[in-house]
């Protein structure tokens, strides 16, 4: 069998926006090795790998939720949503993505100690309300827009001043306001309008100067692509200097409905996207996570299951991305917003809060589970699933290069009915002594009282319930016994 070397491969990641050209980022994620021999192994301790600090992006142990806008509204009917007593009923840290914040909410909101982050659209109206100048402008002269939006939300153009000073207008606005950090909604702007691209004298004239660059048979494609990215960088450094700070940025990618970060990344500090459907399931999070080049990932699941939505909660956080809590969350083809009900969610939420410590500093090792691909270990198996539905997952998490600190592994259950399973760790990769001790911690039963209690005092224990497992030694591995799960359970491993 072969057994791994200590020299990583480095992979090339995305290019931050402070820097104008690639830079190799640190993998975190799904990282190989090579296998050449070496005297013994890796311990799961050496194998994580510590990920960079990225501007803005939540910690581990975050909570975070979309708002579209602040509820109540302020409107004609009545808005039976308020968005600080959701706050204070998922055990929120964070409120992002947010349109039409004022200064006065977001103090109140930093009063409570969130994070609080603002949106901006491809579509933002300019100082006197308007969305006609300086936008996308099809080769028939008319204005575009993107397919779900309303026909007269008309698509800024890159390339245009009159949308430039829109788009400052808002941003301005926003950090006046005292927001921490911004996210971009289509960020891809021109190349979603139907039809794509921006045929606008500013266009034309750049796409001139362009092919004096690039020849005569440059793409146009490419020439808008390059137009946005230039955009976004430099409206980013605007308002930087108008701020007198660093405001971070995150975007909705494309990443959530494919297996690659789109072409805007480069841009952007982190990912807020949208995913739906099964591409939150663990085979399909393994590939995103190897295809982000470690860029965090937050991601808002458009779905009103709360089963389904349960086990996308449970699975990004133990992939080590994140996801909105489901409140007021978008969903297609004109359906209502969705909103979640803290009986169906606060026991995960604060399940979430009660284990920071267990999440916080923890970087990915290795994984299992049916149709789960690894190659961190080369031939080996550090950690096996038996019996059950079938449908178990494990992801092991560890702090890097901290021997002392404890290993854990998050096990979330997939089967529409949970059953117990077994499961079996590779000793050697768990352990310098071959001695290992486990429990196992699982949310307790929602009861708004204890919610309540927990939310007061800002300590979260109590929405956790933790019981020892047995250890079973078999030969080179050892074997434990889980219950069936709904759908998380965190199995925390002590070793010498």
């Amino acid at each position: 069998m072969p057994i791994l070397s200590r020299e990583p491969r480095m992979l090339s990641g995305p290019v931050t926006r402070l820097g104008g050209s690639a830079l190799l980022i640190c993998v975190t994620a799904l990282v190989g090795f090579s296998l050449n021999a070496a005297p013994f192994p890796l311990r799961v301790w050496e194998v994580a790998k510590a990920r960079p600090a990225v501007p803005g992006a939540p910690k581990y142990g975050d909570v975070t939720v979309r708002n579209l806008r602040p509820h109540p509204h302020r409107g004609k009917r009545a808005d039976p949503y308020d968005t600080f007593q959701m706050a204070r009923d998922f055990h929120i840290t964070r409120l992002e993505w947010t349109y039409g914040l004022d200064r006065e909410f977001v103090q109140k909101a930093r009063a409570m100690g969130l994070t609080v982050g603002g949106a901006l659209e491809d579509a933002e109206e300019d100082a006197n309300g308007s969305m006609k100048l300086g936008r996308v402008t099809g080769q028939d002269g008319k204005l575009k827009t993107h397919p779900w939006f309303h026909p007269e939300r008309f698509v800024g153009c890159a390339n245009s001043p009159e949308f430039r000073a829109a788009w400052q207008y808002q941003a301005r606005r926003y950090v006046d306001a005292g927001v921490d950090l911004m996210q971009q909604d289509d960020p891809q702007m021109s190349t979603r309008t139907a039809p794509p691209f921006c045929y606008c004298a500013y266009c034309s004239k750049a796409f001139t100067a362009y092919q004096e660059q690039h020849g005569r048979d440059a793409s146009y494609e490419q020439f808008q692509q390059e137009s946005i990215l230039q955009f976004h960088r430099e409206m980013h450094g605007e308002l930087d200097a108008y701020a007198g700070r660093r405001v971070p940025f995150s975007h909705n990618n494309l990443i959530g409905f494919r297996d690659k970060l789109d072409w805007t990344a480069p841009a952007f500090d982190f990912i807020n996207a949208e995913i739906e459907g099964d591409q939150v399931h663990p085979v399909s999070l393994q590939k995103k996570l190897a295809a982000s080049g470690g860029m965090p990932m937050v991601f808002s699941y458009r779905d009103t299951s709360v089963a389904n939505n349960r086990r996308a909660l449970a699975t990004l956080y133990a992939a080590g991305a994140w996801m909105l809590l489901p409140w007021d969350v978008y969903m297609p083809n004109n359906a209502p917003r969705y909103f979640g009900r803290a009986e169906d969610y606060a026991d995960l939420s604060g399940f979430i809060r009660g284990n920071a410590r267990f999440l916080d500093g923890y970087e990915a090792v290795t994984t299992a589970g049916t149709g789960m691909k690894e190659t961190r270990f080369g031939a080996s198996t550090p950690v096996k699933i038996g019996t059950g539905s079938g449908e178990a997952y494990a992801f092991v998490r560890a702090q890097p290069g901290q021997a002392a600190q404890p290993i854990v592994i998050h096990l979330i259950e997939w089967a529409s009915v949970a059953k117990p399973f077994t499961l079996r760790l590779r000793v050697e990769y768990f352990s310098t002594g071959g001695n290992l001790t486990a429990r196992l911690r699982l949310p307790t039963a929602y009861d708004p009282a204890v919610h309540r209690i927990a939310q007061e005092r800002g300590e979260f224990s109590s929405l956790c319930l933790e019981t020892p497992v047995t250890v079973v030694r078999e030969g080179d591995f050892v074997k434990l016994s889980i219950p069936a799960l709904n759908p998380w359970g965190i199995l925390v491993i002590e070793h010498d």
